[in-house]
């Protein structure tokens, strides 16, 4: 796994830690588009998988998505074409950023898990870069 300094190496992949309050009537997690997503919200979707399942293995040429485990455990593989890091996400607090021209893969680890994907732009089939070698082809063509 790594930390947060070691990300600078995915280029532009950002981890954010929520604001939380815990009090008697129970707890809130804060999102700020400002300081955490960072983009205009246009889709969102939750992901229910049980253990063992794999999804992402792709990656966009213009869609930023934000990440956020809200049950369970997911191992999260980002690759720039260079670097290839992994991160647990494995609570509701903190989320990832991932930007356009990253390979991710989620890995679904728990039992039960539900990863919450906040989305910068509609789905769009032509925005996918959905072959592993095709994506680098992207990357060089983006340098």
């Amino acid at each position: 796994m790594f930390t947060e300094r070691e990300l600078s190496y995915c280029k532009n992949i950002m981890i954010s830690k929520f604001q939380y309050i815990n009090d008697d009537s129970g707890k809130i997690l804060i999102l700020h588009k400002e300081s955490d997503y960072k983009f205009n919200l246009n889709r969102l979707f939750l992901i229910f998988e049980d253990k063992g399942s794999k999804r992402g293995m792709h990656a966009h040429k213009r869609c930023f998505q934000f990440l956020i485990c809200i049950e369970g455990k997911v191992e999260l593989v980002v690759d720039d074409g260079s670097v290839t890091k992994e991160l647990l996400l494995d609570s509701p607090d903190k989320g990832v950023l991932i930007p356009p021209s990253i390979w991710a893969v989620q890995s679904y680890l728990a039992k039960s898990n539900k990863l919450l994907v906040l989305c910068s732009d509609i789905f769009d089939e032509s925005d996918y870069i959905r072959s592993y070698n095709e994506f680098l082809k992207f990357r060089s063509s983006c340098k």
